[in-house]
């Protein structure tokens, strides 16, 4: 076999594997876009016994509310002190359950980000702890995010996610209060969900939520997951347009060479 015949047999060889590619390309922006579609419809609907709908999953908000000097359903009249101790000891579970993914990345961090989305170290937690226990706070909210998503957001994705979520309703609102952020990743790798642990906590005005306003706090947490989830499409079909155009050039490269040959016009 010469020289010519054996170029030629290698280039038909790598010119197969690019059409494989290529249509293998074509066919993942066909289903992207389709899938671009369906997620169109399912992020219009609106709220659903369960609670608030994305992406074809409810959106699962659990929150739980404390305050100093009202009787809690024991019966019993917290003192400041104690909502405190209360307070720390949510911290302690937000920190120590759920972050096996970022537990080796560095031993001087928690597992705890404050309102700019900066994970505290352990010992500006443990001096967040001690100051709750020692002064005592006038209230806290416990609450749980979970938007259903398994695993297509980011541990990233969800601090920037559930900022946004509370900056938008304490902008809504009016309320001023401070609060920390856990994302769990616990079970995501047999089937769970990442989520996220709030703590809340100032005076009982801030704190507190009526019906309408934990309606409204469902309503932003849906609102702002569908505006990270359009964003992930739309990057995700850009790379994929990147890849698609890519392997086309490579493919009308391969056209041309093939179109010399024939001519003649190719020289070894």
């Amino acid at each position: 076999m010469s020289k010519f015949n054996k170029f030629f047999d290698l280039q038909d060889s790598s010119y197969k594997d690019l059409r494989v590619i290529s249509l293998k390309s074509e066919q993942k922006m066909s289903s992207v876009y389709a899938s671009s579609s369906s997620i169109g419809i399912s992020l219009r609907t609106g709220n659903s016994k369960g609670g608030e709908i994305c992406k074809g999953q409810t959106i699962i908000t659990k929150s739980n509310y404390e305050i100093a000097g009202k009787k809690n359903k024991d019966g019993k009249r917290n003192t400041k002190k104690e909502v405190g101790s209360h307070a720390a000891a949510s911290l302690d579970y937000m920190d120590n359950h759920g972050a096996k993914d970022i537990e080796n990345d560095n031993k001087d961090l928690s597992n705890i980000y404050d309102e700019t989305g900066e994970r505290l170290t352990k010992d500006e937690l443990s001096d967040l702890k001690n100051t709750m226990k020692d002064q005592g706070i006038s209230s806290m909210r416990r609450t749980m995010i979970d938007i259903g998503q398994k695993g297509d957001v980011t541990r990233e994705e969800y601090i920037y996610l559930v900022k946004d979520i509370q900056n938008e309703f304490i902008e809504q609102t009016g309320k001023n209060f401070d609060y920390k952020i856990a994302i769990h990743t616990d079970h995501v790798e047999t089937g769970g969900n990442i989520h996220a642990h709030i703590l809340s906590y100032g005076n009982g005005r801030d704190t507190g939520m009526n019906k309408d306003q934990l309606k409204l706090f469902k309503q932003i947490s849906r609102v702002k997951t569908e505006k990270l989830l359009e964003s992930k499409d739309r990057s995700l079909k850009k790379e994929l347009n990147k890849v698609l155009d890519k392997a086309q050039d490579i493919s009308k490269t391969i056209d041309k060479l093939f179109d010399n040959s024939k001519g003649g016009g190719l020289s070894l």
